[in-house]
């Protein structure tokens, strides 16, 4: 008789971190939008219980910022003797780790969207003439709904219809497509208010709005698109024979994908108008609803079975919450200690520390400016995420800036930075997302592909920040 091995089912994800992570956003949310400080209870002791129930998988690296984190806040209570700063410490944490919970959120229903992987598909099967484009502008406004997920989606996209016989041919085109991906997706933090990076600023420099700073960094973004498509003519020139390419399908695809960010954010203006929040959390709040509508259309099969459709887009956000929720432990411990950490130093750092440091530089704070990116990519280029320094910096130099550091510059500086830094350093978890999906190591996909145009970028930056 034939002996059979007892059939082995893996274990079903713990519902707790999903539903620790949905507590602080709900909390979050209902915390800003009502004033009432009680909210920030359960918002921290949510928080508290999604980072214990995933601390054995954190890497060592977050361990320790949040660590750094909570002895900040300490230190703060203990010179401040109250505990006064534990609020705003805990009010950042849990802003900071609920904002891409949202944005996880409406990944899930774009990932099964058929009109985003229309779109994706137009984009990557370009012809060579149109491509670099097609692929920079699409990492960026793909990035707005997906975040990180826009890299995984293109780069997969890329490396499967990447099938050039010629090895050579098939490697340079795979860097090009990439980096032009790559380029367009970082320039996102400069503007977009989907992004952790501009949340970050703002919540540290209370007197900007996003108004104030979008268009600026807007223009800067599409000035480093242009930079980026320049270096790469210049390095690869075009084939006076170009091949053959599949069939891109209809340009609608591009168009609809359009339509659904500018609704998106349309919305999430309205909602600040009408609410008179923050943009950064009308999003949060327009996000899951937008998410569940979103899902809810691509279940739909009739006016008859409309309720079957949102249990259907329930079921799916809530299964794609409860398996995505606990692999983002480390992106949200390290969201949580900038928080505490950005919240914390304010009451550390010495109130004239600020236009002291301006005033080394002999009345021109266009070239502190100028330091203050280069020290930004410098350490993220040492390993030190700019998630913890730009939250840092601008916490310690927006909350009273000096008369002569403009805050608009002080914003775009910062997320100039932080856009120049997650393109070339090996660490940051763009390079470390990409590398592995085609197969390279960070540090060829990091400084060896990005590394020129990272650097005429962040000169480029830095010279209208001396001038202007």
């Amino acid at each position: 008789m034939a002996v059979t091995s007892p059939t082995v089912t893996s274990a079903a994800p713990s519902p707790v971190p999903a539903v620790a992570l949905g507590t602080v956003l709900a909390a979050t949310i209902a915390q800003g939008m009502s004033g009432a400080s009680v909210w920030l209870i359960p918002a921290g002791l949510a928080l508290v219980l999604y980072l214990v129930a995933g601390w054995p998988g954190i890497r060592p690296v977050p361990r320790l910022l949040v660590a750094i984190g909570i002895a900040v806040v300490v230190a703060a209570m203990i010179r401040r003797g109250n505990a006064a700063p534990l609020p705003e410490a805990v009010a950042r944490a849990s802003f900071f780790a609920a904002f891409p919970v949202a944005m996880t959120l409406l990944r899930e229903a774009a990932v099964t969207s058929p009109l985003m992987l229309r779109a994706s598909r137009y984009l990557v099967n370009q012809p060579p003439g149109r491509r670099y484009w097609a692929l920079t502008w699409g990492g960026h406004l793909i990035g707005l709904l997906l975040s990180f997920g826009a890299l995984t989606l293109l780069t997969t996209m890329i490396r499967q219809s990447n099938t050039t016989a010629d090895a050579r041919i098939r490697d340079i085109r795979e860097k090009r497509m990439v980096t032009a991906v790559m380029r367009g997706f970082i320039t996102m933090p400069l503007w977009s208010p989907t992004s952790i990076a501009l949340i970050a600023i703002l919540q540290g420099t209370p007197s900007l709005h996003w108004i104030d700073v979008a268009p600026v960094g807007f223009a800067l973004a599409a000035t480093i698109i242009v930079l980026g498509w320049l270096v790469d003519r210049l390095q690869y020139r075009p084939r006076s024979v170009a091949p053959v390419e599949a069939d891109p399908g209809p340009w609608t695809a591009v168009l609809g994908l359009a339509g659904l960010i500018l609704a998106l954010t349309a919305l999430c203006i309205a909602t600040a108008w009408l609410t008179g929040s923050s943009l950064q959390l009308a999003t949060m709040l327009v996000v899951p609803l937008f998410t569940l509508a979103w899902a809810t259309a691509q279940a739909w099969t009739g006016p008859a079975a409309w309720r079957a459709a949102i249990g259907r887009s329930i079921g799916q956000i809530g299964g794609a919450a409860r398996a995505s929720f606990p692999a983002g432990r480390n992106e949200t411990a390290l969201f949580a200690a900038s928080g505490l950490i950005s919240a914390g130093a304010v009451d550390l750092i010495p109130a004239g520390a600020a236009p002291w440091l301006v005033g080394l530089f002999a009345g021109h704070p266009g070239l502190f400016l100028v330091a203050l990116v280069w020290l930004v990519v410098a350490l993220a280029l040492a390993g030190l995420t700019p998630m913890v320094t730009v939250a840092l910096f601008a916490s310690a130099l927006g909350q009273s800036p000096p008369p002569e550091l403009d805050p608009i510059k002080l914003a775009v500086a910062l997320a100039g930075g932080w856009a120049l830094s997650v393109g070339v350093a090996p660490l940051s978890n763009s390079v470390l997302l990409v590398a592995p999906l085609i197969q390279r190591t960070p540090i060829e996909v990091g400084p060896r592909w990005n590394g020129l145009f990272s650097a005429l970028a962040l000169a480029l930056l830095s010279l209208g920040l001396a001038l202007f």
